[in-house]
């Protein structure tokens, strides 16, 4: 939580100054800005962060501090993660040299004991004081204007293995998609805000069929600003929950009044970018030719994504990259924001409505990784439009200033990029291309009917995404 460290299921600190921090505690924050959406090679999807962390995440893929930092915090994590033991009792020591502070504070400044008049009313612009069993899980009570610890123990909510209790509370928000259309960015912007909370890394434990973890995780959240007045909203970044077999079912059956955040991009730049990024990834293991992924990513199931160590490998030979996926209103019908009872609706899903999910009540706030890169009055406009999505009282700052990305540094890993605007890959931007005119006109003349779908400066968005149809090609720059 904001600034401070939570030794339970990471080490990891967060600095809402600096973005985020991938030192470990004790040491200096470091920070080297934040990656350009436009090259957005940064994205940790599908085998990376399960949890805490995962045997196939890639020890050099680094998208903020060196990677050596990293690899010292993550083997703190697993350390404690693997070892709960040791982790339980580092912690508790921890909590009782903190309470025996909090508490001899508390006794020499409150109750007479440096003779203070305990009957003199406090300023009302000071902050909220609260005892210290109230933090960490404090939550905002906004008839009271106060924070207050009425959520039930977690050993209601959870028990055996299963949750049994309403955990609908801890999670108000979820970016969830589309991989390789800023999500990281986004994910790290987001943190710069007082009233929002971000875990520091993707958190896929839904995809992978795990909702006890989240509800574990979660649980001991601080939802109370630093100043003790205003409500922070809990969030998580997971660009394929609503994809897989598992996520959305998770969120209609446990965290149904969850909002979303989804982006998108134009298909032929978001192929040839997670392309190249599943390369370098799994390098040095082969990925398929590019003309080998025309059509779904995973075999015998249309518009359906694998999971790591959930879906048979059988089933997974494309690393989920396919031209396939870049049909993104597939997926988006599964939010059952459209009516799906006219035939140019189903034409244009051309029956992958893959399963649509029941229950969910959260919103959805809809954008195109362009608006990411806007400035000036636009971007002003954007960042109040998502503010208020969110339920922010203060806005998101301005976005930080974009950098170039260094993500690919190691040229040997580099060896099988693709050029996306090479003629022989004319079949695969062909399929791209009739895919992405498909999902705008889906979007523009369904999705965004829908009350409970909203986008920020709706006329720039619907010409973001008319270009979706429109060879970037014939133009490099567009690319």
């Amino acid at each position: 939580s904001r600034g401070r460290c939570y030794m339970t299921y990471n080490i990891m600190c967060r600095d809402k100054h600096a973005m985020m921090s991938t030192k470990p505690r004790g040491q200096d924050y470091s920070y080297q800005g934040p990656v350009d959406p436009m090259e957005l090679g940064l994205e940790l999807e599908d085998e990376s962060l399960h949890g805490s962390l995962s045997q196939e995440e890639d020890m050099d893929m680094v998208p903020f501090g060196g990677s050596s930092e990293v690899r010292d915090v993550r083997r703190r994590r697993f350390f404690l993660v693997h070892f709960p033991s040791v982790g339980l009792i580092l912690t508790s020591l921890a909590a009782l040299a903190i309470g025996a502070l909090i508490g001899t504070f508390a006794s020499g400044t409150r109750g007479g004991g440096m003779g203070v008049d305990t009957d003199t009313p406090g300023d009302a612009s000071a902050p909220v004081e609260l005892p210290p069993n109230l933090a960490p899980g404090r939550s905002f009570d906004g008839a009271a204007g106060n924070a207050t610890s009425a959520h039930p123990a977690l050993s209601d909510l959870v028990q055996n293995g299963e949750i049994v209790g309403d955990v609908d509370w801890e999670l108000d928000f979820a970016i969830v998609g589309f991989p390789k259309c800023g999500t990281s960015y986004l994910m790290r912007y987001l943190a710069l805000g007082e009233e929002l909370y971000l875990n520091d890394h993707e958190l896929c434990t839904l995809t992978f069929n795990d909702p006890v973890n989240l509800a574990k995780m979660y649980y001991d959240i601080d939802r109370v600003t630093e100043d003790g007045r205003r409500r922070v909203k809990v969030g998580l970044k997971c660009p394929k929950d609503f994809e897989s077999d598992f996520g959305l079912q998770h969120y209609s059956q446990y965290w149904p009044t969850t909002d979303f955040v989804i982006t998108t991009r134009h298909p032929v730049s978001w192929f040839q970018s997670f392309y190249n990024y599943r390369s370098y990834q799994h390098y040095p293991l082969r990925m398929p030719d590019p003309l080998d992924l025309i059509g779904e990513c995973r075999d015998n199931h249309p518009g359906r994504i694998c999971a790591h160590k959930i879906t048979p490998k059988e089933e997974c030979t494309k690393q989920n990259v396919c031209t396939d996926r870049s049909n993104f209103h597939y997926a988006l019908s599964r939010f059952q924001k459209t009516p799906m009872n006219t035939t140019r609706e189903l034409e244009l899903l051309k029956g992958r409505t893959m399963d649509t999910m029941g229950g969910l009540k959260g919103r959805v706030f809809i954008m195109e990784v362009g608006q990411l890169a806007l400035e000036g009055d636009a971007a002003d406009r954007f960042t109040r439009d998502l503010s208020d999505y969110l339920g922010m009282e203060k806005p998101l700052p301005p976005f930080p200033g974009h950098t170039s990305g260094n993500e690919y540094e190691v040229e040997e890993r580099r060896q099988d990029f693709m050029n996306i605007c090479e003629d022989r890959y004319i079949p695969i931007r062909t399929e791209l291309l009739k895919g992405g005119g498909a999902a705008a006109e889906w979007i523009r003349d369904y999705f965004l009917e829908s009350d409970e779908v909203h986008v920020s400066q709706k006329e720039m968005f619907l010409d973001m995404i008319a270009k979706w149809s429109i060879d970037p090609c014939d133009n490099v720059e567009a690319l």
